[in-house]
């Protein structure tokens, strides 16, 4: 009988490549209701196992194969992210809500006209107003090279005052002080440089430079590429910084650009 429903399983419960890792994973957990494990050589990939006991259905059986390989994915997946650099564990968790970001704003022909400048200015105005506190957070200053000086803010200042644009209503910073979180935030800022050498091309098309109307789109003084490696590196290999909340102060972060972004022509009175 036991030949004849392993015959059966052979057929059923043909489970390719991984299947040699799904029965050590049981015999590690010892679930004793498996009377009788027996492995195909046929392959050398091993990729059939048949679990046989006298009490269950096939059916059952299926079910125990996918729990135990189900268990076994999520464990690599969760050790394979938890070992990822902090700056990548970033990058995917926001990648979507970035791209979408972006393409709302060039959707806007934001850099046709003077006036699409002007909107798209304020925005940054709101976004570094709420990072201008985190330049020059104490315990990031330790882990972020040269932090104070990679402030753009009061450039925007600057860049307003180019376009003949009065500095909006100040705003109280958001609640960011932990440090993980701002890190989060200061992501999503630092990251925007690396996009800023496309966008000042646009804005130069309108008449606005590096030293008129786009200062705060120009590079660091290291260059564009080299200031986010320092950056990215800097998070990267501190423990100082809980991932968790690191992306949970980016999405927050990307979040307040969309909000800004979806009430750009009232800029200005945003509470």
């Amino acid at each position: 009988m036991v030949a004849g429903r392993t015959l059966a399983l052979r057929k059923t419960f043909a489970l390719a490549n991984e299947n040699r890792s799904h029965v050590g994973l049981l015999k590690s957990a010892r679930q004793l209701e498996f009377s009788f494990v027996a492995y195909d050589y046929r392959s050398q990939q091993n990729e059939c196992i048949f679990l046989v006991t006298p009490n269950r259905s096939a059916s059952a059986l299926l079910f125990l194969i996918r729990r135990a390989a189900y268990h076994r994915k999520a464990h690599s997946l969760m050790n394979d992210t938890c070992m990822l650099p902090l700056s990548r564990r970033l990058k995917e968790a926001t990648t979507t809500t970035h791209e979408t970001l972006d393409q709302s704003i060039m959707s806007r022909n934001m850099f046709a006209t003077t006036q699409g400048y002007r909107d798209f200015v304020l925005l940054q105005y709101r976004f570094h107003q709420h990072l201008d506190p985190l330049y020059r957070h104490h315990v990031l200053a330790d882990i972020i090279p040269d932090l104070a000086t990679r402030n753009r803010f009061s450039m925007i200042h600057d860049d307003l005052k180019d376009l003949g644009e009065p500095l909006p209503a100040y705003e109280t910073p958001l609640p960011t002080q932990d440090a993980s979180t701002a890190a989060g935030w200061l992501y999503v800022g630092e990251g925007s440089k690396l996009g800023a050498g496309f966008l000042i091309k646009l804005a130069q098309k309108i008449g606005f430079t590096s030293s008129f109307g786009a200062r705060h789109l120009a590079p660091d003084p290291e260059g564009r590429g080299t200031s986010w490696k320092m950056f990215r590196e800097a998070i990267d290999q501190t423990v100082k910084l809980d991932a968790e909340l690191c992306i949970q102060g980016a999405q927050d972060a990307f979040a307040h650009v969309r909000k800004y972004l979806s009430h750009s022509e009232n800029i200005q009175t945003l509470p």
